[in-house]
């Protein structure tokens, strides 16, 4: 059943762009991700800034992911959930991430915005932690 899980879960952040996020048990956002180009397994929500408004994010989270192909969900998962602020290193790479998956091109501005008030969360999903079937 993990080997199943962890499955959906490689195929989901592959080949969708959206999840839903929130508070194990509360509110679920819908939420764009990037996948993270440096950490096999880990996807980025940028909130804030012009972009999509998401409460503080605790650790862990709770996520749904949905199957592009036929739109089955997998989860609710548990995920861990990790702040990457602007003087982090990994920052740009992160900012390069969303920017590559973002529908239409950041402007320098809207740029400088994410860097002086958006958050970036690093959000891993893991298949262990499956909690019950979505319905």
């Amino acid at each position: 059943m993990v080997d199943d899980v962890e499955t959906r879960i490689r195929t989901a952040l592959t080949r969708s762009a959206v999840l839903w996020i929130g508070a194990p048990g509360g509110r679920l956002h819908a939420a764009w991700f990037a996948r993270a180009s440096d950490q096999d397994g880990t996807c980025l929500v940028i909130s804030g800034a012009g972009e999509q408004e998401l409460p503080v994010l605790p650790d862990p989270c709770e996520v749904v992911l949905r199957q592009r192909d036929n739109r089955t969900p997998t989860g609710p998962l548990a995920a861990h959930v990790e702040l990457i602020g602007a003087h982090d290193p990994r920052w740009d790479t992160c900012v390069a991430d969303l920017v590559a998956a973002k529908q239409g091109v950041p402007s320098a501005a809207q740029l400088r915005r994410w860097r002086t008030t958006a958050k970036i969360w690093a959000v891993t999903p893991r298949a262990p932690d499956l909690l019950t079937p979505a319905g």
